[in-house]
């Protein structure tokens, strides 16, 4: 009874998500990108805030009694900026994995001390999470230096990191059933969804022309279909999480639940998109313009680093500088806007072109990993080798 359960424990682990390091290394530069041009820099409002404002839950700040100085906010800000960059650019690309959530978490901790908690810790976690994927094997300074560890990035390899990042996701997104289901959204006598919507205009303000639109509609089962659907989608997860072709498709309709919620309640998600990012099929999404495209040599690569870089850095000067700040918020909302509506037509895009796509390395979602090759890669042996005959 335990070996047949450990069998399909190992599959899942080390054979169900397979994928190529193009597709890692653009879903690196995706998640790279959005901390750099949106998340940060984050926290210089802390300065003004007097202490009786300080109610830290459980993280490194309460091991003080303010707020910090905004010297060290500057500080950590830059800390965090280094290392994603060096995950944009994949140099030393698992040490800049580990760094960068590593300096999330030392900087979230300060933002969060006000004791509002932002729901941002998928894009904190997949940095370090995925460390050991080979994301940075690919379209990087390691590639280039020739410190990687597939030699074929374009083919098709198991990924576990991306099996305990998908766990990670489906537990995440469940807490939210969870809590729902516990707190009254399955009842047949009120509407939750309804109730949360008329707070959210007439509370905090957030008007959008489709919240005010369906707030006209009075509490029906159209709204209480919303609450049954949300809470199922939410829990889904934690079955579409054992086959990587559900669980991309459970992504899609992800996409399309935070667009719903954007264009009603105005919140947006899109660092939870950014991080679904990574189970999108990318070489298959690119395929057509890869063939319009000539080939990249290395010295316009060089250059289109180095132009990348000065814009990075123009970008953080100026959002320090009270006379440019308005601009770089405009662009952090613009890019969010983008992804948050752009999400939906790539996901079914990439559903699309992966089910078209022939090659192997177009698709490569759920084929039987070869012994060898599982061997080669986890180095250690599988969950059956190790506990079957227990």
């Amino acid at each position: 009874m335990t070996r047949p359960v450990l069998r399909h424990v190992d599959h899942w682990l080390f054979a169900e998500y397979r994928t190529s390091a193009h597709d890692l290394a653009i879903a690196r530069i995706a998640i790279a990108g959005y901390l750099l041009l949106v998340h940060l820099p984050r926290g210089r409002w802390m300065a003004d805030l007097p202490q009786a404002f300080y109610n830290p839950p459980l993280s490194l700040a309460v091991l003080t009694d303010d707020f910090p100085p905004e010297a060290m906010v500057a500080a950590l800000n830059i800390a965090t900026f280094t290392t994603a960059v060096l995950l944009l650019l994949g140099y030393r690309t698992h040490v800049a994995s580990v760094t960068t959530t590593l300096a999330l978490i030392a900087l979230n901790s300060m933002v969060f001390a006000t004791g509002k908690i932002d729901h941002n810790i998928l894009v904190v976690l997949a940095p370090a999470v995925m460390a050991a994927s080979g994301w940075g094997d690919a379209w990087s300074v390691d590639a280039a230096l020739g410190r990687v560890r597939h030699l074929e990035p374009g083919r098709p390899q198991p990924r576990w990191p991306l099996a305990w990042l998908a766990l990670i996701i489906a537990i995440a997104i469940a807490t939210a059933g969870l809590i729902k289901a516990d707190t009254g959204w399955l009842s047949l006598s009120a509407s939750s969804s309804y109730g949360h919507a008329m707070a959210n205009t007439m509370l905090r303000a957030r008007q959008t022309w489709l919240g005010s639109l369906l707030l006209e509609m009075p509490s029906n089962p159209i709204w209480e279909f919303t609450d049954w659907a949300t809470v199922t989608l939410e829990l889904a997860g934690l079955v579409a999480v054992w086959r990587a072709r559900w669980f991309r498709a459970w992504c899609v309709m992800l996409a399309a639940f935070h667009l719903a919620v954007a264009l009603q309640m105005d919140l947006l998600f899109e660092h939870n998109l950014t991080v679904y990012a990574l189970f999108v099929p990318w070489a298959a999404v690119i395929a057509p313009i890869r063939r319009r495209l000539p080939a990249i040599g290395r010295e316009s690569a060089a250059i289109v680093v180095s132009v990348v870089l000065l814009l990075l850095m123009a970008r953080a000067a100026m959002a320090w500088a009270a006379d440019a700040a308005s601009f770089v918020s405009w662009l952090s909302q613009a890019i969010r806007n983008a992804i948050v509506f752009g999400a939906v037509p790539l996901a079914v895009w990439a559903w699309i072109a992966s089910r078209k796509c022939t090659t192997q390395s177009c698709d490569p979602s759920n084929e039987a990993l070869p012994d060898d090759d599982r061997r080669a890669d986890v180095g250690a042996g599988t969950v059956a080798s190790r506990f079957g005959s227990r």
